[in-house]
C-alpha cells in the first residue's frame, strides 16, 4: 500500500511541468507582442508594464499562493508566465540595443576626446575650445535667428534645442527681427505627422505664409498671441567635431560660436539617419 501511494504521488508531475512550460512560452510571446505594440506607438502602457506592473503582480501572486494553498498550482503558473514576460522583455530590449548601437558609425576630429568635450562650457572662448579639442572636422558660417512656437501641446525642450513636437507652428525671425519663414506640422497619430500646405497649428497655407514674410514680432503677437516658447539661435559659426562616414547613425558633437568668439551652443546628442 505504501508503494502504491508513492506511485500515485508521482503521477501529477507531468501536469505540473505543463503548467510551467506553457505559461513560460505564453509569457515570452506576450512580452514580444507588448514590446512591439509599445514601440510602434499604439500603447505607452507596454513601455512601463514590465518594470512596474508585472513585478507587482508577481508579489501579489506569491502572497496569494501562501494565503490560498488550494490554488497554489495555478498561482505558480501565473508567476511563471509573468517572470517569463519580464525575462523576455529584458532579452528583447538587450538584443535590440545591441543591434542599434552596433550600427553607429562615428568619426571624430583628430584632437577630440570625450573627456575634453565634457569640459566645454557656455561662455568659453574659441581659443580655449581649440586648445582642448583641436581643429574641428569642419565648420560652417551661419546667421543667428529667433523662433517662436505656437502649439496646444507642451514644448518643454523647445527653448533649449528649437525642436517642436506634436502639432505646432514655428515662426522664424532673422537678425533684423523680421519673419523669414513659417513652418510646422500636424500630428495625426502618436508616431505619425503630416507636413505641407496648411498642415500646422495656425492652419496657415502657403499663400498666407507669404503675406507674413517680413512682418515684425509685434505683428505676429497681435495676430496670433504670445508664443508658448521661444528659441534663440545665437551662433554665427558651428564647429563639427563628429560625423558619420557612411551616413549612418552617429554621436553628434558640435559647438556653436557667436560673433564675439564665445561658445553659445553645445550639441551632445545622437543623430538618427
Amino acid at each position: 500500500m505504501k508503494g502504491m501511494s508513492l506511485i500515485r504521488k508521482s503521477q501529477p508531475a507531468e501536469p505540473k511541468r505543463r503548467r510551467r512550460v506553457i505559461p513560460a512560452i505564453l509569457g515570452f510571446a506576450g512580452s514580444g507582442i507588448l514590446l512591439f505594440v509599445g514601440s510602434s506607438g499604439h500603447s505607452r502602457f507596454a513601455l512601463w508594464i514590465f518594470p512596474c506592473v508585472l513585478p507587482l503582480m508577481v508579489i501579489v501572486l506569491l502572497v496569494a499562493q501562501r494565503m490560498v494553498p488550494r490554488f497554489a498550482s495555478w498561482f505558480q503558473a501565473g508567476i511563471t508566465l509573468l517572470l517569463a514576460a519580464i525575462v523576455g522583455a529584458v532579452v528583447l530590449f538587450a538584443g535590440i540595443a545591441v543591434l542599434v548601437f552596433s550600427s553607429f558609425d562615428t568619426e571624430y576630429a583628430q584632437g577630440y576626446s570625450a573627456s575634453a568635450f565634457k569640459t566645454i562650457a557656455l561662455g568659453d572662448t574659441r581659443e580655449s575650445v581649440l586648445s582642448r579639442l583641436g581643429e574641428p572636422l569642419s565648420s560652417n558660417n551661419c546667421q543667428p535667428f529667433t523662433q517662436w512656437i505656437y502649439s496646444a501641446d507642451d514644448q518643454p525642450h523647445f527653448s533649449d534645442n528649437g525642436v517642436g513636437v506634436g502639432t505646432h507652428a514655428t515662426v522664424t525671425f532673422g537678425r533684423d527681427e523680421c519673419v523669414t519663414s513659417i513652418s510646422g506640422q500636424r500630428s495625426t497619430a502618436p508616431n505619425s505627422i503630416t507636413v505641407g500646405n496648411g498642415e500646422n497649428y495656425l492652419g496657415l497655407k502657403n499663400e498666407d505664409i507669404k503675406k507674413w514674410i517680413g512682418s515684425t514680432p509685434a505683428d505676429i503677437r497681435k495676430a496670433f498671441g504670445t508664443p508658448i516658447a521661444v528659441y534663440h539661435y545665437n551662433a554665427s559659426t558651428v564647429f563639427y567635431y563628429s560625423r558619420s562616414p557612411s551616413s549612418s547613425h552617429y554621436y553628434l558633437r558640435s559647438l556653436g560660436i557667436d560673433d564675439k568668439g564665445k561658445v553659445v551652443h553645445i550639441w551632445r546628442s545622437i543623430y538618427w539617419d
